[in-house]
């Protein structure tokens, strides 16, 4: 219920947000690697994984080159 608030209410405001539940959900069922969380922070994996997101998005497209 908070993050479609937050989502919602941050596109009114101008702001793009991004739910990254399906790219960890699409990571973990190729890789079987857990995003464990300690106190609301994410382990090295889920920070890699938002990153790529955040460079592959429509805010970001052809910014920055892409890795192979």
């Amino acid at each position: 219920m908070m993050k479609r608030y937050l989502m919602t209410n941050a596109g009114w405001k101008g702001y793009e947000t991004m739910d990254m539940q399906p790219v960890f959900i699409a990571h973990y069922r190729q890789h079987y690697q857990r995003f464990e969380r300690t106190q609301d922070h994410w382990y090295v994996l889920g920070h890699e994984r938002s990153v790529e997101a955040v460079v592959r998005s429509e805010l970001l497209s052809g910014k920055f080159p892409q890795r192979k």
